[in-house]
């Protein structure tokens, strides 16, 4: 439970909330989007994923693995959004190449958990 708390929390999920509200906050926001949505669903969605993070780090004894859990995570996000929500047209303005938005999701998520998450998770828990 406590790792679900840590990867709830505003220094984990802080980087995917200010990229989100920025393109939010401009001038041709989509309407479409439930953007009320993301204040609840990504804190829950990381939580979620830093107690598959904890569980995965302890089985293999290798922090590393928090790459293979945030690059999962990342590809789960992107899907979502380019799929489900369109977000790399609607938000983001990719006129073409909306696949990129993986690759980038992949790395970031990666980085988080593996530079933010998974550090803090250790030293609270």
């Amino acid at each position: 439970m406590k790792s679900f708390v840590i990867g709830s929390s505003l220094p984990v999920f802080f980087i995917t909330m200010f990229y989100t509200s920025y393109y939010f906050s401009k001038e041709n926001k989509p309407k479409v989007v439930p953007f009320e949505m993301f204040g609840i669903m990504i804190p829950l969605l990381f939580g979620i994923f830093n107690e598959i993070n904890t569980i995965v780090i302890k089985k293999y004894n290798n922090i590393n693995y928090s790459l293979i859990v945030g690059a999962i995570f990342g590809l789960l996000l992107s899907s979502i959004g380019r799929f489900y929500l369109n977000l790399p047209k609607l938000l983001f303005g990719f006129k073409q190449n909306e696949h990129n938005v993986h690759i980038i999701a992949v790395i970031l998520y990666a980085l988080i958990f593996r530079l933010i998450a998974t550090p803090l998770t250790k030293q609270f828990i």
